[in-house]
């Protein structure tokens, strides 16, 4: 028997044009792969009529070199069309063989998916099961069994939960009727994949008959927290937005009662913004801020209530601005933190938006004004590296030795910080990259002392200055942002002076 390989490309060559390589995008899906050059794909299949098992080593990712890409997706194609295609085509999809390239795999998985055959769901069962497989061909097989709604795969996906997968699986068992998936749902998919996790819980709510089961499974994995055991929704809501230890649970609980009982919901923001816990309330302000329609006039409402806890009502503008909202401040006192005058104003403002606003790096405990100021500043890491070379041509300018400036990261040999080191006769001095101002890295040296007017003249004159000594040691209170494995407030020439190894 003549060789396949030379038969194929025999075949190409002669009824293969450089329009049919060009026919279609490389993302176009197997169907359209179909449609190319349907007089060629006849002899492919009666060339290949019983060789389909031989034609899987031809297009292992070593034997490229012999087709084009379009080809050989369209090799892949004609396999559906062949006696023994079938077997080939779960071969090539579990990466029997090869390795074969991602194309391959994932067209294959695409084409027996597209079957709908209730007799390859054990194959697909299998491919979920695997470690092995491709995670596009992975993907596609859990799709099938979704699709399918194969009640009987739940238990092989219950073995499979964790890892990188995780989200997915959960997401697949709840909408095949799994409630235990329920909490790793919400789990996996808190802050951005919600939308997505709701529609799964829509679907299971759908098949279970009611909200009453999701209830209790979830509130039946701490029923230590309930005083009394009640069966009103809306009570074992209110418990679970309160009290579950899972912030994700919480917030979908908060959703559930401002889509329910939203009058009934405006009593329970109080309590929902006033819990002890910081990172719970951080993560409530946030879920508050993406329910739609906006709890405009729930919030607004707080912050003008004279009698509401200072705290809550702080919470609650910080909430309104993070939903786009701008609320009425001139009745609240104690807005802003205060700082020596010595703190220039455009230090602070460098400070709130690099590490508040646009890091968001205040760690568990900062003042929640910080993060109000934070929402108030535009977002964008401020930058002035570009500015560099023109500090140190002034500095030469004046007759000061000066080299060429080193990212700290660099000069350290590790490490990562928010300036670059210059080496002056005088010493090492520091420009920072957020803002246009300059630090003596030993400001108690005789030498870098001597040497300071000259710095500070060269630096205004090309719009930069020293940070003033009264201003360098001073505490931005209760910013907390990590330093060196410890959770702490910085003062300003830490805080535009980062370094971090």
């Amino acid at each position: 028997m003549p060789d396949l390989t030379d038969e194929l490309r025999s075949l190409f060559a002669l009824s293969w044009g450089c329009e049919d390589d060009e026919a279609l995008p490389m993302w176009s899906d197997t169907e359209a792969v179909g449609g190319i050059n349907p007089p060629l794909q006849q002899k492919l299949i009666r060339l290949l009529a019983d060789r389909a098992q031989d034609l899987l080593p031809l297009l292992r990712e070593d034997q490229e070199h012999l087709w084009t890409f379009t080809q050989a997706r369209l090799l892949v194609r004609v396999l559906a069309h062949l006696e023994e295609g079938t077997r080939a085509l779960q071969r090539l999809a579990a990466g029997e063989g090869g390795p074969y390239t991602v194309s391959m795999e994932e067209d294959a998985a695409q084409i027996l998916a597209a079957r709908k055959d209730a007799g390859l769901i054990p194959f697909f069962r299998q491919l979920v099961l695997s470690s092995k497989v491709r995670s596009q061909v992975w993907t596609i097989a859990l799709h099938v069994l979704v699709d399918a709604k194969d009640g009987a795969s739940v238990k092989a996906l219950q073995a499979v939960y964790g890892g990188p997968n995780s989200r997915a699986v959960a997401n697949a068992r709840v909408r095949l009727g799994d409630i235990t998936a329920l909490r790793p749902l919400l789990q996996t998919s808190a802050r951005f994949y919600v939308e997505e996790a709701s529609q799964a819980i829509s679907l299971l709510e759908q098949r279970l008959k009611g909200l009453a089961p999701l209830l209790e499974e979830l509130v039946s994995a701490n029923p230590e927290l309930l005083l009394e055991p009640s069966c009103d929704p809306l009570e074992q809501l209110e418990h679970l937005a309160l009290h579950d230890p899972m912030l994700a649970v919480q917030e979908w609980a908060t959703r559930q009662l401002v889509s329910l009982a939203r009058e009934r919901f405006a009593s329970l923001v109080p309590k929902l913004l006033g819990q002890p816990d910081w990172m719970v309330v951080k993560s409530t302000s946030d879920a508050l801020a993406r329910i739609q329609p906006p709890l405009a006039d729930e919030l607004n409402a707080l912050v003008s209530e004279s009698g509401c806890p200072h705290s809550i009502r702080l919470w609650a503008i910080r909430t309104l601005l993070l939903a786009g909202i701008q609320p009425e401040l001139s009745g609240l006192p104690e807005v802003r933190v205060t700082l020596p005058p010595a703190v220039p104003e455009e230090a602070r403002d460098t400070v709130v938006r690099y590490w508040v606003r646009t890091l968001d790096q205040a760690e568990a405990g900062t003042d929640v004004r910080w993060l109000i100021e934070g929402l108030t500043r535009e977002w964008g890491q401020p930058d002035v590296t570009d500015e560099h070379e023109a500090v140190v041509a002034a500095l030469r300018s004046d007759g000061l030795t000066t080299a060429e400036p080193v990212d700290v990261g660099t000069w350290n040999e590790q490490g990562w910080g928010t300036y670059v080191v210059l080496k002056t006769e005088g010493g090492q001095l520091w420009l920072s990259e957020l803002a246009r101002f300059a630090w003596p890295a030993d400001p108690q040296d005789e030498a870098m002392q001597a040497l300071r007017p000259r710095l500070e003249r060269a630096l205004s004159s090309v719009g930069w200055r020293m940070l003033p000594e009264e201003a360098a040691p001073v505490v931005f209170p209760d910013l907390n942002i990590y330093y060196f494995a410890h959770r702490k407030s910085l003062p300003l020439q830490k805080l535009l002076f980062y370094y971090q190894d």
